[in-house]
């Protein structure tokens, strides 16, 4: 049996239809804004806690139906996110934990299909990207990211 018109039309409806509200997302967003600018002036091990309990909402939200846009929106967030957590376990001197960490946001990079840095999702280059009390340390790892992403994506 061929669909009608209206029934695709359905299809297609559904196909775009979202369990999260927007403001959800804007958030989230406002969220990991926060947590990556109170980088330079909290305590490392409660910041990482407190960030590793966002990531894991973060999966929650993934568990919804989302467009694909939120999808990769909520993707980069994760990203930024675990970039920080890396940053966090840097300071830390968790070195195995951060590298770990830090492939885990390489390949969160390339799961959004973003060619370059997270921050070219729209969403914003969280400030702690700029805060002085990133190190080369912390800055390298960044850029080790980013650029094996582009490398990777042929960026």
């Amino acid at each position: 049996m061929v669909p009608t018109v209206d029934e695709t039309l359905e299809l297609v409806e559904r196909l775009r239809r979202s369990d999260v509200n927007p403001s959800t997302l804007d958030s989230l967003g406002l969220t990991v804004e926060r947590l990556c600018s109170a980088y330079s002036s909290e305590p490392s091990e409660p910041l990482r806690l407190e960030s590793l309990g966002w990531l894991a909402h973060l999966n929650n939200v993934l568990d919804s139906r989302l467009t694909l846009q939120q999808h990769r929106e909520v993707l980069v967030l994760a990203c930024w996110l675990t970039l920080l957590v890396g940053c966090l376990e840097y300071d830390m001197k968790m070195t195995s934990h951060a590298e770990t960490t830090r492939r885990i946001a390489l390949h969160l990079v390339r799961e959004s299909g973003h060619t370059g840095s997270p921050a070219r999702s729209g969403c914003g280059r969280p400030r702690f990207f700029h805060v002085s009390r990133v190190t080369r340390l912390h800055s390298n790892a960044l850029r080790r990211v980013t650029r094996s992403a582009s490398l990777t994506s042929g960026g």
